[in-house]
C-alpha cells in the first residue's frame, strides 16, 4: 500500500542507508574509528537530506501552483 505524502501527518521516517567502506590495509582499530565517525556524522547528514528534499518539494509545489493560475 502506498500512502501519498500529503496524507501522511508527521511521524518518524525510516531511511535505510548503505555506506561501503574499503578499509583494506588499514591499521588495527581503524574499523572502530570509522564506525564511530559515521555514527556521529550520519544522523546530521540524514536530517539535512530530508530538509533539502522537503524544500525541493515545496519549491516544486509552488511552481505547479503558478503554472495552474
Amino acid at each position: 500500500m502506498v500512502t501519498p505524502n500529503d496524507v501522511v501527518s508527521g511521524g518518524n521516517v525510516n531511511v535505510p542507508i548503505t555506506i561501503a567502506v574499503d578499509a583494506r590495509g588499514a591499521q588495527i582499530g581503524a574499523a572502530a574509528q570509522i564506525e564511530a565517525a559515521m555514527r556521529r556524522a550520519v544522523p546530521g547528514l540524514a536530517v539535512a537530506a530530508v530538509r533539502e528534499a522537503v524544500s525541493q518539494r515545496e519549491d516544486c509545489e509552488g511552481i505547479a501552483q503558478v503554472k495552474h493560475q
